[in-house]
């Protein structure tokens, strides 16, 4: 092994253990939520898996920083300090807003219901989505025939 190659596999070392300290050092604070995928065709509200005072719920979908959280949600909100959103595709982060602009932080797994496609919206509490279809339980606005 040449001096070259000693010095870039160090280096590269050095930043695999560094970016581990990093992601290990970012503990979700959010909530994480449990659910058993619905059938597709399932419809639902989200107040079926989340409870609380909350008036409307916004979508977050994977890889989401700081500023398009604010973007979104219209409110401040350290996501990346709460969820490791902003490095995970396997999860979807709901933020619900009570009434006097409070918040709260809930992880749903995409594997369990992928809110991705729907993401970077906010919704009324009493929105209703439809699970599309087998295999991957992607998730739609539902709307009536």
């Amino acid at each position: 092994m040449t001096p070259k190659h000693k010095v870039l596999y160090g280096f590269m070392f050095a930043l695999l253990v560094v970016s581990g300290m990093v992601f290990l050092s970012n503990p979700s604070r959010a909530d994480r939520i449990t659910i058993d995928t619905p059938s597709p065709g399932h419809v639902f509200q989200l107040s079926d898996f989340i409870t609380g005072g909350y008036e409307r719920f916004c979508v977050i979908g994977p890889y989401a920083n700081n500023e398009q959280a604010k973007a979104i949600t219209g409110m401040d909100i350290d996501i990346e300090a709460q969820s490791p959103i902003a490095l995970n595709d396997g999860i979807t982060l709901i933020v619900t807003i009570t009434k006097d602009q409070t918040s709260e932080l809930y992880e749903i797994p995409r594997s369990a219901l992928d809110f991705a496609t729907p993401g970077g919206h906010c919704y009324d509490r009493d929105e209703r989505f439809r699970v599309e279809a087998a295999g991957w339980p992607s998730v739609a606005r539902y709307t009536p025939d």
